[in-house]
């Protein structure tokens, strides 16, 4: 049975740097994840069947070392080195990244691959882990568990924030080569992977891939001279 855990009362310090719930989500688990409804021709199954109850052991994991990330002093800069290792570990971004281009994805070269990857990989490190670093979390608890199609489950969590009421989100776990990953993560229904999908192609159909990928640096350069300031 995964029981509920929380952790440490926000100091005053902290509390200054706290985000809207949807803000959260969007940062928590990046400009990628949520529930993914539809299928995609860059899917690939995994052969074996859903664990419910060890991809939730797999997010309560993930839910303490939030909350111990949250408790360890130190500067916004150095939360935000341990929450892009934490994002990098806890992500499948190669999975992540080529739902979110959908069928755009098959018509690159590997020369675009490889550079459309280390732009969309850097824009969700860079961007979320700052966001991540800025914020606030009181407790984080499992409140269910059920399978999604045949290879996945989706658990559904509460996270409690310093104000405001709790955030309800649901993590979509998939177990391929041996270990567990977030493939996506919806707040209050709402998948947040979809709304990527939908504006990357708006971007492609506008500018191509070359376009979207200046785009995704461009993003990460603002980001880096903000946190320079």
């Amino acid at each position: 049975m995964i029981r509920p855990h929380r952790s440490m009362k926000p100091s005053a310090a902290q509390s200054g740097y706290m985000m809207r719930r949807r803000g959260f989500l969007g940062a928590a688990f990046a400009a990628g994840a949520s529930l993914l409804l539809a299928s995609s021709p860059t899917m690939v199954a995994p052969a074996q069947a859903a664990d419910e109850q060890a991809a939730g052991r797999y997010i309560d994991e993930m839910g303490r070392l939030l909350l111990s990330i949250q408790s360890q002093p130190g500067t916004i800069s150095q939360r935000e080195a341990q929450y892009r290792q934490f994002l990098g570990q806890g992500l499948d971004l190669n999975f992540i990244a080529r739902f979110v281009l959908g069928r755009s994805y098959r018509d690159l070269n590997p020369d675009q691959a490889s550079e459309y990857h280390d732009a969309f990989n850097e824009f969700v490190l860079r961007t979320y882990a700052r966001r991540l670093a800025g914020f606030q979390v009181r407790g984080f608890a499992i409140t269910g568990l059920r399978a999604a199609g045949d290879a996945d489950t989706v658990v559904s969590t509460r996270i409690d924030v310093a104000s405001g009421q709790p955030v309800q989100c649901d993590w979509r776990v998939r177990e391929t080569n041996q270990r567990f990953a977030v493939i996506d993560l919806a707040l209050e229904g709402v998948s947040m992977s979809l709304t990527q999908r939908n504006e990357f192609a708006s971007l492609i159909n506008s500018n191509g891939v070359a376009g979207l990928i200046a785009v995704l640096r461009a993003r990460v350069d603002r980001e880096t001279i903000s946190a320079a300031r």
